[in-house]
């Protein structure tokens, strides 16, 4: 029974597993899985939307942007749009699971029985844990695939949500204060580096750049670079998330006062 108390992130993993669960057990038992695209994309929207929509509503609740009918529905749209983007790349991650699956399989029979067991008991863990230790004969080449958790993930499609929005805010409200004759509240934006030990950003703590540009983002370890609108850009991310998985800076937006420290 599904329950929508759930955090976004388990319930997001749990759809992704209950989709594997279907893939393992019919492939192992010689029937075909045909995947129903369009109805996964629909439920990943759906549990998508309260969450993005409910940023968006801050943005029509803020009291420095002016909101009328026509502006709180271009707003919406925003986060509808928004909500579709992170849906496709949802379902771009569970069609690489599944594609995952078919792979394995090809070389290893399995224990069904065992498989099922500790799915339905651990509804959450990593199938591709789950499948392996059910094997019974072949050879394990799941190393050498590409399986990726969903709740991972979503914590990381979170964070871009929340930046996202955050940004969409001051946009706006630096659009209409222009355009009545005002000093913009928000112009510029600063990256804060999350001071950790195994970082990849030290060198941009404390950049400084005005609310439209860029951050040009370098990975320390590796070199790759990427221009982000801010930290966990999804979006524009070029490398495979080389700058964005598991990264725990954050934007901080300024006055123009604020921004003079940094400047």
């Amino acid at each position: 029974m599904e329950n929508s108390e759930e955090p976004y992130t388990i319930r997001i993993q749990k759809y992704n597993n209950n989709i594997i669960d279907e893939k393992v057990r019919k492939t192992s038992q010689g029937e075909t899985y045909t995947p129903n695209w369009f109805n996964m994309e629909t439920t990943l929207f759906k549990y998508n939307a309260p969450l993005i929509m409910s940023k968006y509503q801050k943005i029509i609740n803020s009291p420095y942007v002016d909101t009328n009918k026509i502006q709180n529905v271009l707003i919406k749209n925003k986060a509808r749009n928004l909500t579709t983007d992170i849906s496709k790349l949802q379902l771009d991650r569970i069609s690489k699971n599944i594609d995952y699956i078919d792979n394995v399989l090809k070389d290893v029979k399995i224990n069904i029985q065992q498989y099922n067991k500790v799915a339905n008991n651990f509804p959450t863990v990593n199938r591709a844990n789950i499948l392996q230790k059910a094997v019974e004969k072949g050879t394990w080449k799941g190393q050498e695939l590409n399986y990726r958790q969903l709740d991972q993930m979503a914590k990381g499609l979170n964070k871009h949500i929340t930046n996202k929005s955050e940004q969409d805010k001051w946009k706006l409200a630096n659009q209409q204060a222009t355009a009545k004759g005002f000093e913009e509240p928000k112009p510029y934006k600063v990256w804060i580096w999350s001071q950790l030990e195994n970082t990849r950003h030290a060198d941009m703590d404390g950049t400084c750049i005005t609310l439209n540009e860029k951050f040009t983002v370098t990975n320390s370890q590796t070199g790759d670079t990427d221009d982000l609108e801010f930290a966990g850009d999804i979006e524009n991310d070029s490398n495979n998330c080389s700058n964005i998985c598991n990264c725990d800076c954050s934007t901080d937006y300024l006055t123009k006062e604020e921004a003079s420290e940094y400047l």
